[in-house]
C-alpha cells in the first residue's frame, strides 16, 4: 500500500509539475509577442512597413510554439487557451495583409484598427493564461484527494512524498514528524512499453524538427526564434523524462539522465539567445552539446523493446 500510495504521488506530482513548467513556458513566449507588439506600433507611427512586417512573423513564430507547448496541456487548459490562440493567430495574419495590400483609402485607419483587435486578443489570452497558471500552482497533488487522505488513516500510514534519492529525512505534518522516503524510479513501471514509445517517438520527431530549426535561424542571427525553439525543446524533453521513468527497462535511469540533460542544454541555448549576437560562439557550442546528447538518448530509446 505504502508503495502504491508513493506511485500514485509522484505520477500526480509529475503531472502538476508538467504543467506548471508548460504554462510557465507559454508565458515567456507571450511576454515577448507583447514586446514584438510595443515594437510594431512604434514601426506602424513610423510608417516603417518592413519593420512592421518582421516582428508581424515573429509573433506567429511565438504563436507556432505557444500551440506546439499546448499539446503537452491536461484538456481542462487545452481548450480554455486554444480558442484565444487561435484568434490571436487570425488577427496577425488579418494585420499582416492590411499592411502588405496596396495603399487604399484609408489604408492606415484600418491597420490602426486591426492592431487594436490584435492587442485586444493578446490582452484576453494573457489574463486567461495568467488564471490557468495560478490554478496549475494551487492544484492539489494527488495525495492531497480525500480518498487518499482515507487511505493513509486506514492503515496508519506515513504520508509519502517524492524528493531527491539521497537520504531519507524527516518532515512536519501537522504534530506530528513522519518520515519521508525517496521514490525509486526503478519501481515506476509499466506491462506495456508500446504506447510510452509511440509518445516519446513523436516528442522526440519535434525535438528534431526544432533543432533543425535553430539551425536555420542561428545562420540568420534570428535569435528570437532560436529562444522560442530551444524553449519547445526543454518542455518536450521534459514530458520524455516523466514518460521513461514509466518504461519497463533496465535502463531508463540512464535514459532519464540524458533527457534532463537535453533539457537543462536546451535552458541553457534560451538563455544564451538573449544575449544575441555576443553570445554567438556560446550558441554554438551549447547546440553542438545539445545535438550530441539527443543523439545519444534517440538510439538509447531505440534499443527500448
Amino acid at each position: 500500500m505504502l508503495l502504491i500510495l508513493a506511485l500514485c504521488f509522484s505520477l500526480a506530482k509529475s503531472q502538476d509539475d508538467s504543467t506548471g513548467y508548460t504554462l510557465g513556458n507559454i508565458q515567456k513566449y507571450a511576454g515577448r509577442i507583447e514586446q514584438f507588439l510595443s515594437t510594431i506600433s512604434s514601426s506602424i507611427a513610423g510608417g516603417q512597413q518592413q519593420a512592421t512586417m518582421q516582428q508581424a512573423e515573429n509573433i506567429k513564430v511565438y504563436i507556432d510554439s505557444i500551440e506546439a507547448e499546448m499539446e503537452y496541456l491536461p484538456d481542462e487548459y487545452y481548450y480554455r487557451l486554444s480558442p484565444l490562440v487561435s484568434a490571436c493567430r487570425t488577427d496577425i495574419e488579418e494585420f499582416e495583409k492590411l499592411v502588405l495590400n496596396n495603399a487604399f483609402s484609408g489604408k492606415d485607419k484600418f491597420i490602426t484598427r486591426a492592431f487594436n483587435t490584435l492587442q485586444q486578443a493578446q490582452s484576453s489570452f494573457r489574463k486567461a493564461l495568467r488564471s490557468a497558471y495560478q490554478t496549475a500552482l494551487q492544484q492539489p497533488s494527488g495525495m492531497d484527494n480525500k480518498e487518499s487522505n482515507e487511505a493513509v488513516e486506514a492503515d496508519s500510514m506515513p504520508v509519502v512524498e517524492q524528493h531527491s534519492s539521497a537520504s531519507n529525512s524527516t518532515a512536519a505534518n501537522s504534530s506530528h514528524a513522519v518520515l519521508v522516503e525517496a521514490v525509486d524510479p526503478t519501481a515506476i513501471t509499466t506491462s506495456n512499453n508500446a504506447p510510452l514509445l509511440d509518445t516519446i517517438y513523436q516528442s522526440l520527431q519535434q525535438i528534431e524538427q526544432r533543432i533543425n530549426s535553430i539551425h536555420l535561424a542561428m545562420n540568420k542571427d534570428k535569435f528570437g526564434e532560436m529562444e522560442a525553439h530551444a524553449g519547445s525543446i526543454a518542455n518536450a524533453s521534459l514530458k520524455i523524462s516523466d514518460l521513461i521513468l514509466l518504461l519497463k527497462t533496465d535502463g531508463k535511469q540512464n535514459l532519464f539522465i540524458l533527457a534532463t540533460g537535453l533539457k537543462n542544454l536546451s535552458e541553457t541555448l534560451y538563455g544564451l539567445t538573449r544575449k544575441g549576437t555576443a553570445a554567438k560562439d556560446e550558441m554554438q557550442q551549447c547546440i553542438n552539446r545539445l545535438e550530441t546528447k539527443f543523439s545519444t538518448l534517440s538510439t538509447g530509446i531505440r534499443l527500448v523493446q
